[in-house]
């Protein structure tokens, strides 16, 4: 939480503390890290989780955007070259799903992405 609140602060500010997921909100199946985006009592059409975290992708991948870990890195653009304009499309969507769905198999067979 202390470094995710600052980065949600900066990219979608609009996003209450209540609708944020933290890693001790996480429930443990199987010995996994699990972010029950139900949890939030919405429907799951416009709810993106970006974790760093691979397995939580077991979880709700069509609703999850992994993204690497960052480790103070100057020359990391992932937030403004892939992340953000893949949030622009989410935010145009009526289901966000579609969109990270797409993401994801691109990014993950090692074709260009949409």
């Amino acid at each position: 939480q202390y470094y995710a609140d600052p980065i949600i602060d900066l990219i979608i500010p609009s996003i209450d503390k209540e609708h944020r997921l933290y890693r001790n909100s996480c429930k443990f199946i199987d010995g996994n890290v699990c972010k029950d985006l139900r949890a939030f009592e919405r429907n799951l059409r416009k709810v993106i989780l970006i974790d760093d975290k691979i397995n939580t992708f077991t979880f709700f991948p069509d609703n999850t955007i992994s993204v690497a870990p960052w480790y103070d890195d100057p020359n990391d653009r992932l937030l403004m070259k892939t992340l953000w304009p893949l949030l622009k499309k989410c935010e145009a969507a009526t289901d966000v799903r579609g969109i990270i769905g797409d993401y994801n198999f691109s990014q993950h067979s090692g074709k260009k992405q949409k």
